[in-house]
């Protein structure tokens, strides 16, 4: 009788089912950085509980997600340095300087390097995200906030608060190749279309850079203080919420020209698009609410309650359900995006700064 040796097939199976078992236990999580009480809230999306806390120290504020959703890189400037945490075991497994009171932390596209703004020393880290070394550390203007990295990861901009600039930053060469002078107090930056786009909060407008010209190419008017930016995933709209009236200023990037303002919320700040760029969601500070607004329509048509002054936004990785941080109750309202309702508030730690989400 012919016998077979089944061993190989064994072996196959057993890997199919430990790689199922691994894709059935990768979760949704939302990572909550909470500013005041030094740590970072995990919560479970298909639960919605709290389901880690994970000790940073030293005022965890903004922070970045290499591509795969594996690392998180958060600027702790309290203690001048930068935690990375593994996404799969919830814990901290590098802590690295960082210059004086890094508050920022993005990740280029490709995912090779973290680039953190230590708005104390007048700084931009780079830091090797396979190594976890700095291999960078360049001057920039004064008060360096907001960064963002163009999409081929060659360039880098800063923008500089306190001396109304922008620093070019060329990626290999690690070096500042620019500065760019903008309006007033400019804080907030995005990359849409092959331009950046730079809020100004005390000249009421938007600088529209060209990044190959390395200049202002438009300066688009907008409402009072605005605040912060957001565009569509398409890269067609670039949304403003403009704080001291209560108003986005929706602009259309092939002309640089603002399109629509809409009505929302008083003191609105983070604002949050859908993946399929049909809505989009603002935090409102002064009147402690959500506004749930149509992009196709351009006007709000639902206002969620949330807790004491919400901040920032998230929409989960697969868009049903909103996470929005309120500092000043420091808890986590979740939003139904199908039926723009609060399903519950979750307590979460002191001031809770970002929220990133990864997983299905």
């Amino acid at each position: 009788m012919k016998r077979y040796d089944i061993r190989p097939l064994l072996l196959a199976l057993s890997l199919l089912c430990a790689l199922s078992a691994l894709a059935a236990g990768k979760k949704g999580r939302v990572y909550v950085t909470n500013g005041q009480s030094g740590d970072v809230a995990v919560i479970d999306t298909s639960s919605d509980k709290v389901v880690g806390r994970i000790k940073t120290g030293g005022e965890p504020h903004r922070a970045g997600m290499t591509p795969e959703g594996r690392y998180l890189y958060v600027a702790c400037g309290g203690i001048n340095r930068v935690a990375v945490i593994d996404t799969r075991a919830d814990r901290v497994i590098a802590s690295i300087p960082a210059g004086k009171s890094p508050g920022n932390a993005t990740i280029t596209p490709d995912g090779r390097l973290a680039c953190i703004a230590a708005y104390g020393s007048n700084e931009v880290y780079l830091i090797d995200t396979r190594t976890r070394r700095v291999v960078g550390r360049i001057p920039v203007g004064q008060s360096p906030r907001i960064l963002a990295a163009t999409p081929d990861s060659r360039y880098l901009l800063a923008v500089n608060q306190d001396s109304n600039n922008v620093s070019v930053i060329d990626l290999a060469a690690k070096r500042a190749i620019g500065l760019i002078p903008v309006g007033q107090a400019p804080y907030d930056i995005l990359i849409a279309s092959g331009k950046a786009y730079v809020n100004n909060r005390q000249s009421d407008n938007i600088s529209v850079i060209s990044v190959a010209k390395r200049k202002v190419v438009a300066t688009v008017p907008c409402g009072r203080n605005p605040w912060l930016l957001v565009a569509t995933p398409n890269g067609r709209y670039v949304f403003s919420t403009n704080f001291n009236d209560n108003t986005l200023t929706l602009i259309d990037t092939r002309t640089d020209k603002p399109v629509a303002t809409i009505d929302i919320g008083l003191n609105p700040r983070m604002p949050a698009v859908s993946r399929d760029g049909r809505m989009l969601y603002t935090c409102n500070k002064g009147s402690n609410d959500i506004s749930a607004v149509s992009i196709p329509r351009r006007r709000e048509i639902a206002r969620i309650p949330s807790g004491l002054a919400p901040h920032r936004a998230t929409l989960s990785a697969d868009g049903r359900k909103l996470y929005v941080g309120n500092g000043g109750s420091g808890d986590v309202t979740v939003v139904d995006t199908a039926t723009h309702q609060a399903i519950t508030r979750l307590k979460i730690g002191e001031f809770p700064v970002e929220l990133l989400a990864v997983g299905r």
